[in-house]
C-alpha cells in the first residue's frame, strides 16, 4: 500500500482531497487497488483515453461502471464527443455509444458519492 509506505498517517486520512490517476492504461487496476475506506478520497481525476485502455486490456466500459459505483463524475472533454459534454448513461450500450464518440482523450473528474 503505497499511502502506508510513503507515511500518510491513517488518522488523518480527512486530508486526502484529490487523488490524480495517471497510469497510461491501467487505471482500473489502480482504482481496484484504492481502499475508499481507509484513504476516502473526496475527488479523483483521470485521464479516460479507450484506445490506451483497451491496449492495457481493460474494456474502457469495465473503468467507468467500477467508477461510477463509488463516484459522481461528469466530465471535460479535451475534444466534446458528439453526445454532449456529460456523461450520465449507467447502461452499458450507452456507455461504448458514448465511448465510440472519443476521438483521443477526456479528463473525468468524480466526487466520492455520500454514503448514508
Amino acid at each position: 500500500d503505497i499511502l502506508i509506505e510513503k507515511g500518510i498517517p491513517q488518522m488523518d486520512s480527512e486530508r486526502l482531497r484529490l487523488l490524480k490517476v495517471d497510469v497510461e492504461g491501467f487505471e482500473l487496476r489502480a482504482f481496484k487497488g484504492l481502499n475508499l475506506e481507509r484513504y476516502p478520497f473526496l475527488y479523483v481525476t483521470f485521464e479516460f483515453f479507450p484506445k490506451m485502455l483497451r491496449d492495457a486490456g481493460t474494456d474502457p466500459v469495465d473503468l467507468l461502471m467500477h467508477i461510477y459505483a463509488k463516484y459522481d463524475c461528469g466530465l471535460k472533454p479535451s475534444k466534446m464527443p458528439s453526445r454532449g459534454s456529460t456523461l450520465t448513461q449507467t447502461k452499458r450500450e450507452e456507455m461504448n455509444e458514448w465511448i465510440d464518440g472519443i476521438k483521443n482523450h477526456v479528463n473525468i473528474y468524480c466526487r466520492l458519492k455520500a454514503t448514508v
